[in-house]
């Protein structure tokens, strides 16, 4: 897939986030980011993903809230809030991990 080869190499950072990604059929990814990344980037790992659904939300898992973190070229699916305003992991307030879950908008 074109944007799994666009994706830069994980954060090998002290200070990096550990990122588990849970799909709708309970398989799971993890990967590293730096805190400076863009939520974007999570956004193109997971929809990189052979488990991932076309349609796709991510939520945090605790507070459960969604990410809005959806690029503009997303926007066909109708769900793109602002992708000017994409925040980075440190704006949301991730330290150390955290667990990302994968809603389908199809199901």
């Amino acid at each position: 897939m074109k944007l799994a080869n666009e994706l830069p190499p994980e954060s090998q950072a002290p200070d990096c986030i550990r990122v588990s990604v849970r799909f709708p059929n309970g398989e799971r990814f993890e990967r590293r980011f730096d805190v400076t990344n863009s939520l974007e980037l999570l956004f193109n790992a997971t929809l990189a993903h052979e488990n991932c659904p076309p349609n796709l939300t991510l939520l945090s898992s605790y507070p459960r809230k969604q990410l809005n973190c959806a690029p503009e070229w997303y926007r066909e699916f109708g769900i793109v809030q602002d992708p000017t305003n994409i925040p980075t992991f440190h704006d949301c307030g991730f330290e150390k991990s955290v667990v990302v879950l994968v809603q389908d908008n199809d199901a």
